[in-house]
């Protein structure tokens, strides 16, 4: 009440009509699904353009390491989460890892057996070939081995250390805040990539916004989702709640079609 609803009467007043949630924006308004007044402008998530941009990156990622994405191990920490569900959902659809580790606190691992026992009924297309293992996260106890990672985990301090950094070739790390300090990846950057999770926006886009990105033509994948959606001419809300791995597939395939793709390795502080 005090700012989601008095953004959304600003961006009327501006001539907006698709607003894009950014950063912990869509857990404030129970992911789009709280009441408001009619005549606002029509609102998106961004967790589905975020959950296909997390996926793209980690194919490009492996593609520098001459790994093959069908070959190698992905981590997902945060994966209890809405968004971390979502990203799983999406990891284990058409091109998949060898293996998915789901890791999240030790309170949700009935979760993240739920989970696990839920992606592999659903039969997704490529799932067959997926294997999926939990993993508790406990600082005493050493990580998993594994190619790389995801991170969207919601923590209120860093947690990964500069040791546990240089376990995996790469970590994508969209979590609020980060998942590591900036003394961990400055002591680990020669020998692992953590980046930023973001999207390179069409030629000639200019967001005009300090994002602290590479270029004004890239911004974060929730902006992207706004974009694309209010550019093919979505009157309603696009992705509200939590998103099916369709809707995912439907808004990456937007984002192919309106040229949002990786831009160059972004380390988390620059």
């Amino acid at each position: 009440e005090k700012q989601f609803f008095p953004a959304l009467e600003l961006a009327k007043k501006a001539g907006i009509t698709m607003v894009a949630m950014g950063a912990s924006t869509p857990y404030a308004c129970n992911y789009g699904m709280l009441p408001r007044a009619t005549g606002l402008p029509h609102i998106t998530t961004g967790h589905a353009a975020t959950a296909a941009m997390l996926k793209e990156w980690a194919m490009h990622c492996c593609d520098a390491f001459s790994l093959e994405f069908g070959d190698a191990k992905i981590a997902l920490f945060g994966a209890a989460g809405r968004l971390g569900t979502t990203v799983a959902k999406y990891l284990s659809y058409k091109n998949v890892p060898k293996e998915l580790i789901l890791i999240d606190l030790p309170d949700k691992m009935a979760l993240l057996k739920k989970q696990a026992d839920e992606l592999l009924s659903e039969e997704l297309p490529g799932s067959e070939k997926l294997k999926i293992s939990l993993y508790t996260f406990d600082p005493k106890i050493p990580l998993p081995q594994f190619d790389g990672a995801i991170l969207v985990s919601c923590t209120s301090t860093p947690f990964l250390t500069a040791d546990d950094l240089r376990r995996a070739k790469f970590w994508i790390d969209d979590s609020h805040p980060r998942a590591a300090s900036i003394e961990a990846e400055e002591l680990a950057k020669k020998e692992t990539l953590y980046i930023e999770c973001f999207a390179r926006g069409p030629a000639g886009l200019n967001t005009d916004f300090p994002f602290r990105l590479p270029s004004s033509q890239d911004c974060y994948t929730c902006f992207a989702e706004g974009y694309a959606a209010w550019q093919e001419g979505i009157e309603t809300d696009f992705v509200t709640g939590s998103p099916t791995v369709w809707t995912v597939a439907h808004a990456h395939r937007l984002l192919k079609k309106y040229g949002f793709h990786v831009g160059p390795f972004f380390g988390k502080n620059g």
